[in-house]
C-alpha cells in the first residue's frame, strides 16, 4: 500500500536540518525501494517547507516506522509536525 508522509519543517531548522543531512541522504538511498518518489515544497524564497514523500509500505504501522527512524523525525529538531495519509494515484 501507498502512504504520503508529510513533515512540516520547523521555522528554525535549518541548523539541524543542515547538520544531519548526509544522515537523512543516506538513510533515503537506503530505503529507496521503498520510496516511489519525494522531495520538498518551497516557499517563496525557494527555501524547503514541507517533506512529501509518497513511499510503499505492508501498512501505516510500517509508514510510521519508516518515518520514525528517518534523521530529520529522530532529531526532534527539524519537523514541526508529520502526517501520514493513505495515497493512491
Amino acid at each position: 500500500m501507498r502512504f504520503a508522509i508529510l513533515c512540516t519543517l520547523r521555522k528554525d531548522s535549518d541548523p539541524a536540518r543542515m547538520a544531519l543531512r548526509l544522515r537523512h541522504l543516506e538513510y533515503i538511498r537506503d530505503h529507496r525501494e521503498m520510496i516511489v518518489f519525494g522531495g520538498p515544497t518551497i516557499d517563496a524564497q525557494g527555501k524547503p517547507e514541507v517533506m512529501v514523500l509518497v513511499i510503499d509500505a505492508a501498512d501505516a504501522l510500517g509508514a510510521e516506522r519508516f518515518i520514525a527512524k528517518e534523521p530529520y523525525t529522530a532529531s526532534g529538531q527539524v519537523f514541526a509536525s508529520t502526517v501520514i495519509r493513505p495515497w493512491r494515484r
